[in-house]
């Protein structure tokens, strides 16, 4: 038989230092793991989100799914995110400062 990969749960801490590091070019990971086109897209059509309606994205990261979630629910829903990250946060608030979202925490 092969070998079983065991769990190993990191500090918060340590999480929290790693991610701040690299949220300023975490969008090149997405180049680097080849995510499929659209695949964001797709992702929130299976939440069947209704225009006026809210939506909660834990470990928002970069805000990288905000721009599907806030068309999703439109200008009358809420989008909220959250992350351990304040790095990440930023980044996710500095977009949506650039894109005007105003529906979204």
């Amino acid at each position: 038989m092969g070998t079983v990969a065991r769990w190993v749960d990191y500090e918060v801490p340590f999480v929290r230092r790693r991610y701040n590091r690299l949220a300023k070019f975490f969008v090149l990971f997405e180049w680097l793991f080849l995510l499929p086109r659209r695949i964001r897209d797709r992702a929130v059509g299976r939440l069947e989100l209704k225009p006026g309606g809210s939506v909660l994205e834990v470990g928002c990261g970069t805000g990288r799914n905000l721009a599907p979630l806030v068309a999703a629910v439109g200008p009358a829903g809420r989008v909220y995110g959250v992350d351990l990250s304040e790095g990440m946060l930023a980044e996710a608030e500095e977009l949506c400062a650039r894109e005007g979202w105003r529906n979204v925490t």
